[in-house]
């Protein structure tokens, strides 16, 4: 926030502020690297890049990977990672939110269904999910599409 500083008899004294809103912006995954910050989308989407790098370059492997973006009951929206892996489980990566599905302390999957409404519920300060898009992102490009969308159930 920018500000004027007035100076009279040893005193500061602000004389007026401006405040400047700006569109938000999803950063590229190598900008939150460089300056090491970022908010939830920017967060979510270095995480879907490094998983999507690591199984595609370092396993040799392609998986379903889905960048979340989730509406909350009270209006406001968060961005995590979903991995679905056989048999209806689902892995929540959400590095912004602080939220990992875990089991016994290490990184694990969980039925969908229950771990979703466990995230939900983690995050319940917000109200409760009402709606969920999952976008399928390419690394290559940039390019995404939606894949599916709905609510927990």
């Amino acid at each position: 926030m920018p500000y004027l500083w007035l100076i009279c008899d040893g005193f500061n004294y602000i004389t007026s502020f401006e405040i400047l809103t700006e569109r938000n912006y999803v950063q590229t995954p190598e900008l939150t690297l460089e300056i090491k910050q970022g908010d939830c989308e920017d967060q979510a989407i270095l995480t879907y890049a490094m998983i999507e790098y690591y199984m595609k370059h370092i396993i040799g492997t392609e998986c379903n990977l889905y960048i979340a973006y989730m509406d909350f009951s009270d209006g406001s929206a968060h961005t995590a990672v979903f991995l679905p892996v056989q048999g209806g489980n689902v892995c929540i990566i959400d590095p912004a939110g602080s939220y990992l599905t875990k089991e016994y302390g290490e990184i694990a999957t969980k039925p969908a269904q229950q771990e979703l409404q466990a995230y939900s519920n983690y995050l319940s300060s917000y109200g409760s999910i009402s709606s969920i898009k999952l976008y399928d992102v390419s690394i290559v490009d940039g390019s995404y599409k939606v894949v599916a969308e709905g609510g927990i159930s």
